[in-house]
């Protein structure tokens, strides 16, 4: 739930700018219409957690608020891995039998 705080905050930056009050009233719903985390995820907390950090990142220009994005989005456990489905098939004969034609 941090991780995905953290990283909505900086796409919050990059994509909206600097909070601003007027702009985006004092609560989260300014956010809603963004997708931050699986549907099941995206709960109210989430959206506050994300609504304070964004309010930290004013000054950060959405250039460098993609670029923390990222650096901190490489720094996880399944970053860059590519998952494959394996369809299993079974063998009809012993590989023992098997003789290359």
């Amino acid at each position: 739930m941090v991780t995905y705080g953290l990283l909505g905050s900086y796409l919050a930056q990059a994509v909206l700018g600097d909070y601003d009050p007027a702009e985006h009233g004092c609560g989260c719903n300014y956010l809603r219409h963004i997708q931050f985390a699986p549907a099941a995820s995206q709960t109210d907390e989430l959206l506050e957690t994300v609504a304070e950090l964004h309010r930290s990142r004013r000054g950060l220009s959405p250039s460098s608020a993609e670029l923390e994005y990222l650096v901190n989005a490489s720094r996880l456990a399944m970053y860059g891995v590519d998952l494959h489905p394996v369809l299993v098939i079974p063998l009809l004969l012993p590989l023992a039998s098997y003789d290359g034609i």
